[in-house]
C-alpha cells in the first residue's frame, strides 16, 4: 500500500513539474514575442538634408536653405505631412527675408555710393530628437542685412509622430496648470546661477529676469524636447548680449510631474 502511495505521489509531482514547465515555456514564448513586437514597433528615424540656393543679383541677396526630410516614420501620411510642414515652415522664413531684401538690399540706385556687400540668409537644421510620440526639430536661421553683424535665431518645430500634426509646445501640459511659471522660475534661477556670477559673468540679473518672465513672448517658438527634459533656447539678446550667444536651459521631466497632461504626447514621462 505504501509503495502504491509513493508511486502515486511521484506521478503527481512529475505531472506538476511538467505543467509548470509548460507554463514556464509559454511565458518565455510570450516574453520573447513581446520583445520581438517591441523591436518591430520601434521607430528608427533618419533624415536627409536637402539644400536649395538662390543668388538674386537684381535685388542683391543670396539665400541657402537647407531643410530635413525624415524617413522611418511608420505612418506614411504622417511622414508626408511632417516633411511638407517642415519645408513650408522653413521656406516661409526665407520668403520673409526675401521680401525685406527686395526693399532694403537693392543698392542699384545709389551709384558709386552703393555698399559692396550682399544681404544673406541661411537656414540649417541644427538638431532633432525623438521623444515618445514627438519629433522635435531645431532650425537655425541666420540673416544679414547690414550692420556690424548678422542675426541668428532658433526655432523648434515639434510634431506628433502618430498623426503628423504640429505639436504646440504648451499643449503637452495641463491647460489649468502653472507650467509657464515653473519654466520661468527654473530658467531664471539656472541662468542667474550660471551666467551672472564670477569672472565669467556675461550678463546681469535684471536682463535675465526680463528675458525669462512667464509670458508667451519669451517662449513662443524656442521650446523643444529631448530625452532628458524640456529645452528652452533663449535667443541672442533675450537674456544676455549678442557676444554671449543663445543660452540653453534643459528642465528635467520630473520637474513637470504635476504639469504634464496624462493624455498628451508626453504622458510616458509620468512613469
Amino acid at each position: 500500500m505504501r509503495k502504491i502511495f509513493t508511486i502515486a505521489l511521484i506521478l503527481v509531482i512529475l505531472a506538476a513539474g511538467i505543467f509548470l514547465a509548460i507554463e514556464y515555456l509559454d511565458q518565455i514564448k510570450s516574453i520573447a514575442g513581446s520583445l520581438a513586437s517591441r523591436q518591430i514597433d520601434q521607430i528608427v528615424i533618419s533624415k536627409e538634408n536637402i539644400t536649395e540656393k538662390e543668388v538674386n543679383k537684381a535685388d542683391n541677396y543670396t539665400t541657402e536653405v537647407t531643410y530635413p526630410v525624415f524617413s522611418g516614420i511608420r505612418d506614411s501620411q504622417a511622414k508626408e505631412d511632417i516633411n511638407a510642414h517642415i519645408k513650408s515652415s522653413v521656406f516661409a522664413v526665407a520668403e520673409s527675408f526675401k521680401n525685406d531684401a527686395r526693399e532694403n538690399c537693392d543698392f542699384s540706385k545709389l551709384g558709386d555710393n552703393a555698399p559692396d556687400w550682399t544681404c544673406e540668409f541661411y537656414a540649417l537644421p541644427e538638431a532633432y530628437n525623438v521623444i515618445d510620440r514627438i519629433l522635435s526639430v531645431r532650425m537655425e536661421y541666420y540673416r544679414f542685412t547690414g550692420g556690424a553683424h548678422g542675426a541668428t535665431n532658433y526655432v523648434y518645430l515639434n510634431y506628433n509622430l502618430s498623426t503628423g500634426k504640429p505639436v504646440e509646445w504648451n499643449s503637452v501640459f495641463k491647460s489649468d496648470s502653472e507650467y509657464l511659471k515653473k519654466i520661468s522660475d527654473f530658467s531664471r534661477d539656472y541662468l542667474i546661477a550660471n551666467i551672472t556670477k564670477g569672472d565669467n559673468a556675461m550678463t546681469n540679473e535684471e536682463w535675465v529676469k526680463e528675458g525669462t518672465e512667464p509670458k508667451s513672448d519669451n517662449y513662443n517658438t524656442n521650446v523643444g524636447f529631448n530625452d532628458f527634459g524640456i529645452i528652452i533656447l533663449f535667443q541672442q539678446y533675450q537674456v544676455a548680449a549678442y557676444a554671449a550667444g543663445p543660452q540653453e536651459v534643459t528642465i528635467p521631466y520630473p520637474e513637470f510631474k504635476d504639469f504634464i497632461d496624462p493624455a498628451g504626447p508626453l504622458s510616458a514621462k509620468l512613469n
